[in-house]
Order: C-alpha cells, then structure tokens, then sequence
C-alpha cells in the first residue's frame, strides 16, 4: 500500500498510473487496516447519504450515482452503509419510508 501511495505522490501533475483509493479497497479483502479504511469511509458515505435524504425528504428514494458506491457494492450492502443514517431519529417516519439506491452509469445496480 506504501508503495502505491508514494508512486501516486510522485505522478503529482501527470496522468496516475495507479489508483490508491482501488488498491485499498481490493486490499481490503485481505488486510485489516484496509478493511477497516474501508469501513470508516463506508460509514461516513452513509451519515452523508442520511443527511441528504433529511435535507430533501426524498419520498421515491435516494438515488447513489457514479463509480463509488458501484465499484463498492458488497461494502455498501453490507449494511454499514445504512447504519448511520438510521441514526439520525430527527424524522423516524420520513426515513424509513426512504430507500436508498445506487447505479452506475453503465448499468443498474
């Protein structure tokens, strides 16, 4: 993981020949720390998720687009992804009316 972070560092400017967002999470099949990482940023995708959808009442669901959540499905239908949102008890009824959903730009998810 060192490594890829230094080479990613060093192509400051140029075209990234490596990714280390990918690298963590394929490591993270593996290695403690990155599974850990992993989890820490799913969360925290999750609060913000949560925070959306209480900012915009959405009664359809929440719609998740781009390459993150699809890139990260098992992590993100884990659970840990909808965790903290469930946390957030400002409007109980509201929420659990609202789904959450992800897709990419490719294909659904």
């Amino acid at each position: 993981m060192a490594q890829v972070v230094r080479t990613w560092e060093q192509e400051a400017g140029r075209e990234k020949t490596v990714d280390p967002a990918a690298a963590i999470a394929i490591a993270a099949q593996q290695d403690s720390l990155c599974q850990k990482t992993m989890q820490t940023f799913v969360e925290a995708y999750g609060a913000e998720a949560g925070n959306l959808a209480l900012k915009l009442l959405p009664s359809g669901g929440l719609y998740i687009a781009g390459g993150i959540a699809a890139k990260n499905l098992p992590l993100m239908r884990s659970g840990d992804l909808s965790t903290p949102s469930r946390v957030k008890v400002v409007l109980p009824p509201l929420q659990s009316g609202c789904r959450c959903m992800s897709f990419s730009t490719r294909r659904w998810v």
